[in-house]
C-alpha cells in the first residue's frame, strides 16, 4: 500500500501538539509495512532539512510546495483582503492552501493530516472514476473550536468576524467530510460528531505513545507542577491564563514551595505580565521534553473547551506523571476518574493543587493507570490497527 502522507507545515521538530500526533502515528503506519512519501505545505519562511526527515521517518520521497503567507500585519491585511475577494466561500486561514500545484503520481491512499491539508486536492476528490483513496485524519472538529472562539471574546465586532469564519469552516469541513472515502478521528467523541455529517467508512485512530521505559521518580521536584502545550493555542492560553489568574496565588500561599513550570512553543507574549508571579518557571520552546518531566512531579491541564485527543494527556502517563485536570482536558483520552486528579472551579484546583503528594498510594495509583493507558494507546498497536483500517479502503 503506497500512501501520500500531506501535512501543513514542515513537521521538524516536533516539539507541539500536532507535529507529536503526525510523529507517532506515521512511524508506527510505516513500521506496520506501508510505503509513504510525504508532501509538506510549508509557508515560505520555514526551513526544512529533507535529509532530516527522511534519516527519522522511514518514507520514500519528500515534496515541499510553499505557501506564500506574508509574515507582517501590514502584508496579511492585503494578502487576506485579496482573498476575501478571490474565495469568499473559503476560511481565511486555509486559504493559503489553495492553488498549489500537486504531481500526478498516483498512490492508493492520499492521508490529509488535517482539515487544512484538503484544500488542494478538491478537484481530485470530486472525481468520479478515481483509483486514489482519500482520508481526513481529524485532529478535532475544527469547526467547533471557531464557534467556541467566537463565544469567548468579549468585543462585538470580533465575535462577528470569528462567527462567520466558523460558518466558513463548518461548511467546508461537511464538504470534505461528504467528499472523502474515509475519517480516521483521533477522539471518539469527534468520532461521534463526525458520524451526524458523513456517512463515509470511520474509524478511531488515537495517538500513539512509547510506554517502554517510564521516568523514575528520583529527581523529582515533589513541588514542580508543570504545563506543556502549544501556548497560542486558544484552548491552551485561556486555560493558562484562567490557572494563573484564579488559582496560581492562593496555591504559592498555601504551598510556598511551588513552582509552576511552563514549557511549550507558539506566540507567549500575551505571559508577559505573569512571570512576575512568584513561583513562574517558563522555558518557552525546549528541544527534549523528557527532561522537564524528569524534574517535574505533577502535570496539569486546566482545559476548558476543544476537541481530539490533548497529546499532553496521554503523554503525563507515557512519563510517568500524576495528572490534574478539568473533565474536558482529558477528553478524547479515554482517562476514567480514578485514574487522575479532577478539577473544575478554582477552589478545585487550590486544593488539588496544595494537597496533591507523592506518597506510596498516589505512585501505586499512577503505575496502575500508566498500565490501562498503555493497553489503548500503545503506538505499535494504534499504527498496525491504523494500517489495517485503511488496507479495507481499497
Amino acid at each position: 500500500m503506497k500512501i501520500l502522507w500531506v501535512v501543513p507545515k514542515w513537521t521538524f521538530p516536533i516539539n507541539d501538539g500536532a507535529r507529536i500526533a503526525t510523529d507517532r502515528l506515521l512511524r508506527a503506519v510505516a513500521n506496520a509495512g506501508a510505503e509513504i512519501d510525504v508532501l509538506a505545505l510549508c509557508q515560505d519562511h520555514e526551513e526544512v532539512n529533507e535529509a532530516h526527515m527522511r534519516a527519522h521517518w522511514p518514507v520514500a520521497r519528500v515534496t515541499v510546495l510553499r505557501r506564500g503567507l506574508p509574515q507582517s500585519f501590514v502584508g496579511k491585511l492585503f494578502y487576506y483582503g485579496l482573498k476575501v475577494l478571490t474565495s469568499p466561500r473559503l476560511p481565511l486561514t486555509f486559504s493559503s492552501f489553495a492553488d498549489k500545484a500537486l504531481s500526478g503520481e498516483t498512490y492508493d491512499i492520499v492521508l490529509f493530516d488535517g482539515l487544512h491539508t484538503s484544500v488542494p486536492f478538491i478537484d481530485a476528490l470530486k472525481g468520479s472514476h478515481r483509483h486514489t483513496r482519500f482520508v481526513l485524519r481529524a485532529h478535532n472538529v475544527e469547526a467547533d473550536l471557531w464557534y467556541k472562539a467566537s463565544e469567548q471574546t468579549g468585543l462585538a465586532l470580533k465575535r462577528w468576524f470569528l462567527k462567520r469564519q466558523a460558518d466558513k469552516v463548518s461548511a467546508f469541513e461537511q464538504k470534505i467530510l461528504r467528499l472523502v472515502d474515509g475519517v480516521a478521528a483521533i477522539a471518539k467523541e469527534d468520532l461521534a460528531r463526525f458520524s451526524l455529517l458523513t456517512t463515509r467508512p470511520m474509524a478511531y485512530v488515537p495517538l500513539g505513545f512509547d510506554f517502554k521505559a517510564s521516568l523514575s521518580h528520583e529527581q523529582v521536584d515533589a513541588d514542580n507542577f508543570l504545563f506543556v502545550g502549544r501556548l497560542d493555542w486558544p484552548p491552551n492560553r485561556d486555560g493558562l491564563q484562567w490557572l494563573l489568574e484564579n488559582v496560581w496565588s492562593e496555591v504559592k500561599a498555601r504551598r510556598p514551595k511551588a513552582r509552576l513550570t511552563i514549557a511549550g512553543v507558539g506566540d507567549a507574549s500575551w505571559l508577559e505580565s505573569y512571570l512576575q508571579k512568584p513561583g513562574i518557571n517558563f522555558l518557552g520552546r525546549v528541544d527534549e521534553i523528557k527532561g522537564v518531566y524528569q524534574t517535574a512531579a505533577f502535570s496539569v491541564a486546566p482545559l476548558f473547551y476543544g476537541s481530539g485527543t490533548r497529546i499532553k494527556i496521554v503523554e503525563a502517563f507515557a512519563m510517568n506523571r500524576t495528572l490534574i485536570s478539568t473533565a474536558m482536558g482529558v477528553q478524547g483520552a479515554e482517562v476514567e476518574p480514578n485514574m487522575y486528579h479532577n478539577a473544575e472551579t478554582a477552589e478545585q484546583w487550590i486544593k488539588a493543587m496544595t494537597d496533591v503528594r507523592l506518597d506510596a498510594a498516589s505512585l501505586a495509583t499512577l503505575a496502575s493507570a500508566r498500565e490501562r493507558m498503555k493497553a489503548k494507546f500503545d503506538e505499535t498497536q494504534v499504527g498496525q490497527t491504523a494500517y489495517e483500517w485503511l488496507k479495507t479502503l481499497l
